[in-house]
């Protein structure tokens, strides 16, 4: 696995990606009351990127949004619950096809 720090020409050790996921009830709960203070999701276009398993556009859903999802772990969708297969794909952001316009609310949750 490649590193983004060389430990040999940086004072910090190496850092692996983690792969882990923000999505247990409690930080679920906690992170949806943040993006609902600052983001009016009910009735708008919402694109979770970096989804993970869907979690979020799941709950996104219950709250009123039209919520999709990208992720670019394939093994990470592996486990979307069913309500949100069809609504979540394997992609990458840099090379997206969207209109401009098209979404009103991007969310990137714990996203390099």
């Amino acid at each position: 696995m490649t590193s983004i720090a060389d430990a040999s020409s940086s004072p910090y050790p190496q850092i692996a990606p983690a792969g882990g996921d923000t999505a247990t009830p409690l930080n679920l709960a906690k992170r949806l009351g943040v993006i609902q203070r600052y983001a009016h999701v009910r009735g708008r276009r919402v694109l979770d990127c970096g989804c993970g398993a869907g979690d979020y556009v799941f709950a996104l859903r219950t709250l009123g949004a039209d919520a999709w999802g990208i992720e670019y772990a394939r093994e990470k969708l592996a486990k979307a619950p069913a309500p949100v297969v069809g609504r979540v794909s394997v992609g990458d952001l840099h090379h997206i096809a969207l209109r401009n316009g098209s979404v009103d609310v991007a969310l990137l949750n714990e996203v390099l």
